[in-house]
């Protein structure tokens, strides 16, 4: 059902409070419907953009530059998949593990607790496409990323049945102001509807889904205005925040135009294996090779007798196809990277605005480094080619902005943890010292991996809804 504030006057309402519609809140809603099992969803925004709702999200940076925070995210029905573009893969093994290089990055969980969600993500998000992969030497592996025939707006797929289904209802421009806690438990949502204050006494379970940024917002300025807090230990709140830095490193040469899985985006996708990350002491990393007209403007950038290429001509290769090589590499853990409360400047609600700080480490270069050079010399030895590094690549500086600050995943800030100390929430997204709020989405990776996080929220979600189903 879809409402309006009325609802808030009824003497009943479900037993799960989802504050948020972008993937994580909706995949919850609807996998507990299939459960039989009631929620409400509150969303700030409504259907379509509105730049006076939309600019609750302007915040501040700090430190390398970002993406303004207000373009970042979306504040409306079906969230921030309003500007997801649908690819989709899943964290690999190792990202849940302790690693060398990605100190402690370790989750309380591991690949095989999300694995019996697979079949249902790809359901959800793909229709009928799977990612792929193949080892190719000890050091190198090829991937793929996978798009069904049309990628899911969590707003427009689930529109239909957050209509007609009886379990799910959703509660458009009720802004959640803060929560409120009393011995351990949420015990009112101060929400901000279009005319009014209004105050909700949630029956059962709060799920936080607002988002990489909005989660940790939320429950910082919670945290000062509850009465009791609401994070009971908030040592990490806001904290160890990622996204995925994107640079173009150099050009590849290849020798022939080489086969590749291929997905309609990048003809060719590499990340080093385990193997290689455990070796070198790296986080995950994936270089791959962008055909741009605009860079290339021969098509897929094939053409006769490269002036750089005296290697592949030593070799008597008499052609390459030149394609730009872009690296996105996964981010070290650090608590100075995290999400804050703005000293100088609130919403039109009075509550402070977002400030991100946010630094890529020497640690994180060198990932894209060395997952760079792994490339080079896998394509030497079994003569695909050779690259070109750029010579910022080189002189081993920090990488200019030649492309894109991340990709606009937004990870860490409410991580999960075996310990309070180390985390907000636990193997099951709840709070630590809470006995009904949980978080959900991006926001409670200890770690990002290399990959789009999406298809990871939504094994997440469905993960959480068996959880929360087993517990009524």
């Amino acid at each position: 059902m879809i409402y309006d504030e009325s609802v808030l006057n009824r003497s009943s309402l479900p037993s799960v409070i989802i504050v948020g519609s972008g993937p994580a809140g909706v995949t919850l809603a609807s996998a507990l419907a299939d459960k039989g099992v009631d929620s409400l969803t509150l969303e700030a925004g409504t259907e379509g953009f509105d730049s006076d709702i939309q600019d609750v999200y302007s915040g501040q940076v700090t430190g390398d530059p970002y993406f303004d925070l207000d373009v970042t995210r979306l504040r409306m029905l079906g969230g921030s998949s309003n500007h997801w573009q649908g690819r989709c893969r899943h964290l690999d093994a190792i990202d849940f593990e302790t690693r060398p290089g990605i100190p402690g990055g370790a989750w309380p969980i591991s690949k095989t607790d999300l694995d019996p969600y697979l079949d249902q993500a790809r359901a959800l998000l793909l229709r009928t496409a799977t990612a792929k992969e193949r080892r190719l030497s000890d050091d190198m592996r090829e991937i793929s990323y996978e798009k069904g025939a049309t990628h899911v707006n969590f707003w427009d797929d689930f529109k239909e049945r957050f209509e007609t289904s009886p379990q799910m209802h959703v509660l458009p421009r009720a802004a959640v102001q803060h929560l409120e806690a009393a011995s351990g438990r949420v015990t009112r949502l101060v929400l901000q509807l279009p005319h009014k204050e209004a105050v909700l006494e949630p029956p059962g379970v709060v799920v936080l889904a607002c988002g990489g940024i909005e989660n940790s917002r939320l429950l910082l300025w919670s945290n000062v205005v509850s009465p009791e807090r609401v994070v009971a230990e908030p040592a990490t709140l806001g904290r160890y925040w990622m996204d995925h830095p994107e640079h173009a490193l150099g050009e590849a040469h290849w020798a022939r135009q080489p086969r590749s899985f291929g997905d309609g985006w990048f003809d060719i996708a590499m990340a080093p294996t385990e193997t290689a990350l455990r070796r070198h002491g790296i986080g995950n990393d994936e270089n791959f090779i962008w055909y741009d007209d605009a860079t290339f403007p021969v098509g897929l950038g094939c053409r006769a007798d490269a002036p750089a290429m005296e290697r592949l001509a030593a070799r008597g290769w008499p052609f390459s196809c030149v394609g730009q090589v872009r690296t996105v590499f996964e981010q070290r853990p650090d608590p100075e990277n995290r999400i804050a409360l703005s000293d100088t400047s609130r919403d039109r609600f009075g509550v402070p605005r977002a400030h991100l700080h946010w630094r890529k480490s020497e640690a994180d270069y060198r990932t894209a480094r060395i997952g760079f050079e792994l490339l080079g010399i896998h394509m030497v030895q079994t003569g695909l080619g050779a690259l070109r590094a750029f010579d910022d690549t080189v002189a081993r500086t920090p990488f200019p902005e030649t492309t894109s600050p991340g990709g606009n995943h937004h990870l860490g800030g409410t991580r999960m943890s075996q310990s309070p100390s180390t985390g907000i929430v636990d193997r099951h997204n709840k709070v630590h010292g809470s006995t009904n709020l949980y978080v959900a989405g991006s926001s409670v990776f200890p770690s990002g991996g290399h990959v789009n996080p999406t298809f990871s929220i939504v094994q997440l979600s469905m993960r959480l809804a068996d959880h929360l189903a087993q517990s009524q």
